[in-house]
């Protein structure tokens, strides 16, 4: 039998993200699952996977890091020696009512970490 596909899911602890790695795990693909603050969701869609017939391990990180990054890929690595897929689901929201959308402004559709910064001053 061929090994399982591996793919690494950013934001899967909830919503389309952990729709996507359970769809994987029903398609027989082996997943990282990534979560930022909750590691109580993170472990239920882990026992999900698992019961859909698939191997799972959780990473916790924000994505924004670099250094989170690299983890998720070598935790792949380490356990199944590949990586077939990325899904870069991650990302954040900021709650407005809809009778308030004119008040966000292009700040709030980016997030800059202090490095990051940084670099732009140099382009």
């Amino acid at each position: 039998m061929a090994e399982k596909r591996v793919a690494i899911v950013t934001g899967s602890s909830s919503g389309i993200g952990a729709s996507t790695v359970r769809e994987l795990s029903r398609r027989g693909w082996n997943v990282v699952i990534n979560y930022s603050k909750s590691a109580d969701m993170a472990k239920k869609v882990v026992a999900d996977c698992v019961a859909l017939g698939a191997e799972a391990v959780c990473v916790q990180g924000d994505v924004s890091d670099d250094a989170v990054c690299r983890k998720l890929a070598q935790t792949a690595l380490d356990k199944w020696g590949r990586i077939d897929a990325l899904v870069n689901n991650a990302g954040s929201t900021k709650f407005v009512a809809h009778a308030k959308l004119d008040d966000l402004s292009g700040a709030d559709f980016v997030r800059f970490r202090h490095n990051d910064m940084d670099d732009l001053e140099r382009c």
